[in-house]
C-alpha cells in the first residue's frame, strides 16, 4: 500500500489533474492478490489508485507469467457514477466533469503520443506495453466542452473500439450539433458518418459548420464529412 497527501508536489495537468505544491490531494495505492476463479489457474492481481476526489482507477491483471497482461479495466475522471460492470479485455474511461476543455487535453495527449512513438524501437524490450492499459470504451460528459475555440453545452460522447482494436466508432451530441464519427486510433485522422448535412475539409470546419447551422434552424444539425483532428 501507498498513501500520501502529495503535498509539496505540483501536477501540471489540464484541469481537474492540475494541482498547486502546497494543495494536499489524499492518494492511496494498493496492490493486492485476488482468489483463483474456479476450474481457472491464472493469478490475478489487482490494482486501485484513488486521487482526492478525482480519479479512480481500477485494473485486474494476470500476473501468471513473465509479463503481467490486463483482463480488465475502469478510469473514473471526476464525479462519476458508481462503478460498473467490466467486461474481460476491456478498459472503460468515464468522465463526468462540469467543464472540459478539450484543446488542453489534446495538446497533452498529442505530445505523450508523439514521445512514446520516438522512443518505442529503441526501448521496446525494456518498456511495459502501455497500450494495453489504455480505454478501448470512453463515456465523457460535460456541462460545457471548449473545443477549438468554441464552447458546447450538455455534450455527451460515447466510443467504442472495435474488435481488431484499429477503429474507434464514436458518437457525439450537444445543444449546437450531434453526429457519429469513424476514427483510425491513432488519432490523427477521423471521419464523420450520418446524414450528410454539411461538408467540411477538417473536423474543426465540421463543427463550425454544424453550430452555424443549428444557429439558422434552431436545432441541432447532424455533421458528416471528412477531416483530420
Amino acid at each position: 500500500n501507498v498513501i500520501s497527501n502529495m503535498q509539496g508536489m505540483a501536477l501540471e495537468l489540464p484541469a481537474p489533474l492540475r494541482k498547486p505544491a502546497d494543495a494536499s490531494w489524499p492518494m492511496r495505492f494498493d496492490s493486492v492478490p485476488l482468489p483463483q476463479a474456479n476450474g481457472k489457474s491464472a493469478q490475478l492481481e489487482q490494482w486501485q489508485l484513488k486521487l482526492a476526489q478525482v480519479l479512480s482507477v481500477n485494473f485486474v491483471r494476470d500476473v501468471s507469467s513473465a509479463t503481467p497482461a490486463v483482463v480488465r479495466g475502469q478510469i473514473q475522471l471526476g464525479q462519476s457514477s458508481a462503478w460498473k460492470d467490466v467486461n474481460d479485455n476491456s478498459v472503460v474511461l468515464q468522465v463526468k466533469q462540469p467543464s472540459i476543455n478539450a484543446d488542453e487535453w489534446k495538446s497533452l495527449l498529442g505530445a505523450w503520443m508523439d514521445d512514446d512513438s520516438t522512443g518505442k524501437t529503441a526501448t521496446a524490450t525494456a518498456r511495459p506495453n502501455w497500450s494495453a492499459y489504455l480505454p478501448s470504451k470512453i463515456d465523457i460528459s460535460s456541462q460545457e466542452l471548449l473545443w477549438s475555440g468554441r464552447s458546447y453545452s450538455l455534450f455527451q460522447i460515447n466510443a467504442d473500439k472495435d474488435k481488431q482494436g484499429k477503429q474507434w466508432r464514436i458518437q457525439a451530441r450537444a445543444n449546437e450539433f450531434q453526429g457519429s464519427a469513424d476514427s483510425a486510433v491513432d488519432h490523427r485522422s477521423i471521419e464523420w458518418g450520418g446524414r450528410p448535412s454539411t461538408r467540411c475539409g477538417t473536423v474543426r470546419d465540421c463543427t463550425s459548420a454544424a453550430t452555424n447551422s443549428s444557429t439558422q434552424t434552431g436545432s441541432p444539425p447532424t455533421v458528416s464529412g471528412r477531416g483530420a483532428w
